[in-house]
């Protein structure tokens, strides 16, 4: 995984933290799948583009309620194409 991607995740795993702990259910599992991302050495191209379904999936729910958190998948998800994923 790239510096950027890590970066961008690690960002997201934070903003989503933040959701979760105010009591957003849908933040709380993703939170649960960046963790997972997160804790693997080198993610394949199947976590990877698992995650990017995911993203693509949460960034249209949380777009209205978290921007911020919004943001944050954007920046993934842009950060994943960049690198080919």
């Amino acid at each position: 995984m790239s510096d950027e991607v890590r970066r961008n995740v690690e960002r997201l795993h934070e903003e989503l933290t933040e959701a979760a702990d105010a009591g957003d259910e849908h933040a709380r599992q993703m939170l649960t799948h960046i963790g997972d991302y997160l804790d693997r050495d080198d993610p394949g191209d199947e976590e990877h583009e698992a995650l990017r379904h995911r993203l693509d999936e949460a960034l249209v729910r949380f777009d209205t309620e978290h921007p911020t958190l919004s943001g944050a998948i954007k920046g993934v998800v842009d950060s994943l194409g960049a690198a080919g994923i």
